[in-house]
């Protein structure tokens, strides 16, 4: 039976209120950002809409041994590189100046000559990338790169070119949600996992006992059920930014594609033409088992790692020291046209029908 990669909740919640468990769900985002459709990559817990995971999605085999980041982003490029050497077609970079794509920028940087790398690397950006960044705009892309405007990423996956984009580092090292955690609770990382201000800080958005505790709950199980301890606060943002939200950041660049490109989609497709830099298993056992990593005291350490790694390339001491997390993504979706769902066959849906997709035993139900 198909199911759904991806989906747009607001309508399903629309059309689906007058039942009490989708009423249960839509309470969730008074928390979340409602553009958030959750897929539980523990399979643990279900969603009223009908979800599966995608082979591409799937959480790795739990194990110790990993490379380190450095390693990581190394392999990755080389590994992009040589799949556009071998299909003679070239690497379209979507730049946007954040911490994400500068550091998956600067791994192709380090690795290859730049002679080569004017030939085969494009630059997709928007006017906004440059003002982010500008030093490292001016020094390294301008003189060196073709650049391309995001505002025709839509025509752009069109298999003429290896989009690389800096998704799933968010999910990697944390979320932003842990700004504002932060901001009230900081000794986070001084006492073991405390449930309760969890809990306080989520229902002070949802404001339903249950629903909270079964969206908290959900987490923490779905942790133990994997083999992970969430050890402190920091941990359970991280873990449900991993598993739950993972799915939807791999899949909704498709969204946006020319509607002529659909029929064309599968996963051949997305694994010859669709490259998030972060998506590897490589980094995914790097962030499982660099906890230290999450630890921090004040949100320009966020993403530490990556800004470390890109002071050491471009010696720029303030982005090193200053730059924080800032959402990118709205330049690229702003004004579009946007599928509302991607189903198991990789079919993408102008319109969502939720009563095709409904599952009535979803989590939800259990809330009395």
């Amino acid at each position: 039976m198909k199911s759904l990669l991806l989906h747009n909740p607001i309508v399903a919640i629309q059309k689906m209120s007058h039942h009490p468990d989708v009423k249960n769900w839509a309470k969730t985002y008074q928390y979340l950002t409602i553009t958030w459709d959750l897929v539980d990559r523990t399979e643990q817990f279900k969603f009223p809409m009908r979800s599966s995971i995608h082979n591409s999605c799937k959480l790795p085999v739990l194990t110790s041994k990993h490379l380190t980041h450095k390693e990581c982003c190394d392999k990755r490029a080389k590994e992009i590189w040589d799949l556009s050497t071998r299909l003679n077609k070239p690497i379209g970079i979507m730049w946007s100046g954040g911490i994400d794509s500068t550091r998956a920028l600067v791994a192709f940087l380090e690795n290859f000559p730049l002679a080569e790398l004017k030939d085969k690397l494009h630059i997709i950006c928007s006017e906004y990338s440059a003002l982010e960044n500008p030093v490292f705009y001016q020094k390294f892309i301008v003189p060196n790169f073709k650049l391309i405007s995001s505002e025709n990423l839509p025509w752009l996956l069109d298999k003429n070119m290896l989009i690389v984009t800096g998704e799933l580092n968010d999910e990697l090292v944390g979320t932003h949600t842990l700004k504002n955690f932060l901001a009230n609770n900081t000794d986070t990382y001084k006492e073991k996992f405390n449930k309760q201000k969890i809990f306080n800080f989520v229902n002070a958005k949802i404001k339903d006992d249950k629903v909270t505790d079964l969206f908290v709950n959900s987490v923490i199980n779905g942790a133990s059920h994997y083999g992970i301890t969430l050890e402190n606060e920091a941990d359970w943002f991280w873990w449900w930014n991993f598993t739950f939200k993972w799915q939807l950041v791999f899949m909704r660049l498709l969204t946006i594609a020319m509607p002529k490109y659909w029929s064309s989609f599968n996963d051949e497709f997305i694994s010859t033409y669709i490259h998030h830099f972060y998506a590897t298993e490589d980094f995914q056992l790097w962030a499982i088992n660099t906890p230290e990593t999450r630890v921090i005291q004040k949100w320009t350490e966020y993403k530490l790692q990556a800004k470390k790694e890109i002071f050491n390339f471009d010696g720029n001491r303030d982005y090193f020291e200053n730059k924080t997390k800032r959402g990118s993504l709205i330049t690229v979706f702003r004004q579009r046209s946007v599928a509302e769902a991607l189903d198991s066959n990789l079919v993408l849906h102008q319109r969502l029908d939720p009563k095709i997709w409904y599952d009535p035993t979803n989590s939800f139900v259990n809330i009395s």
